[in-house]
C-alpha cells in the first residue's frame, strides 16, 4: 500500500506464488478442465511456462490480456477468443501470479 495515496497494489508478476506447488498443480489441472483444446499436446511444464510468461505479460503492460498473450495461446480477437484469454488471466492470477 503506497501511505502517500491510500491505494494497494497489486503484481501480476509471478513471485512467491509461482513456486507454489498447490497454486501450480491448480493451474494445471484447471487449464486442462476448462481449456482442453488448448492443453491438448503440452506438458504440464509448458502449461505452466505460458502462465508465467502470461503474469510477465500482465505485470509489465498493466493490463489483463495482451496481444502476446493472444499469440501464446493461438487465440484472435473475435469475442469468444477475448473471452477465453480473459478467463485464461483470471486463473492464472488467482493460482500462479505472485500477489506483492
Amino acid at each position: 500500500m503506497n501511505p502517500s495515496t491510500g491505494i494497494t497494489y497489486v503484481s501480476a508478476s509471478p513471485g512467491t506464488d509461482a513456486g507454489n506447488s498447490e497454486g501450480t498443480e491448480t493451474y494445471i489441472r484447471r487449464f486442462r478442465e476448462e481449456f482442453p483444446r488448448l492443453a491438448q499436446g503440452k506438458t504440464d511444464a509448458q502449461i505452466i511456462g505460458d502462465a508465467e510468461a502470461s503474469c510477465s505479460d500482465m505485470a509489465a503492460s498493466r493490463k489483463i490480456t495482451t496481444p502476446s498473450m493472444g499469440e501464446r495461446y493461438g487465440l484472435g480477437e473475435s469475442t469468444a477468443d477475448q473471452f477465453t484469454l480473459h478467463n485464461i488471466a483470471l486463473l492464472a492470477m488467482s493460482t500462479v501470479c505472485g500477489i506483492r
